[in-house]
């Protein structure tokens, strides 16, 4: 199922009520970088038509992806880098194998994507 993740990663699975939630770990230095970017849409692209497939019940998948982050005072914390959400209506209307990551977020019921993660027009 999380397969597209690394180890590393720590994915952390939640299910509240019809709502299905992933977080796992990025490096730090993913979070100002369009190679980052690119795998969080990549592996989204991945894990929810595998998660709507497994759990038939589930009507909303969420994936955050969140990364080490020092403030100016070098206060050590962790903050989200990246997040999308698919209802189960919006992704069956998805052809997942033919998707362009650069679409995921207009495709996406929700998308937010941290400063540095934002795409340049």
């Amino acid at each position: 199922m999380l397969a597209a993740l690394p180890r590393e990663a720590f994915p952390d699975v939640q299910q509240q009520g019809s709502t299905l939630s992933v977080r796992y770990r990025i490096d730090h230095w993913m979070f100002n970088d369009a190679a980052g970017r690119s795998a969080f849409d990549r592996n989204a692209a991945q894990i929810v038509p595998d998660l709507f497939a497994r759990f038939p019940l589930v009507d909303t998948v969420g994936i955050e992806a969140d990364a080490a982050t020092v403030d100016i005072r070098g206060h050590k914390g962790r903050a989200v880098a990246a997040s999308v959400e698919f209802s189960r209506r919006t992704a069956a209307g998805i052809r997942w194998e033919a998707i362009d990551t650069a679409s995921i977020e207009q495709l996406a019921d929700a998308a937010w994507y941290g400063r540095g993660f934002e795409r340049t027009p």
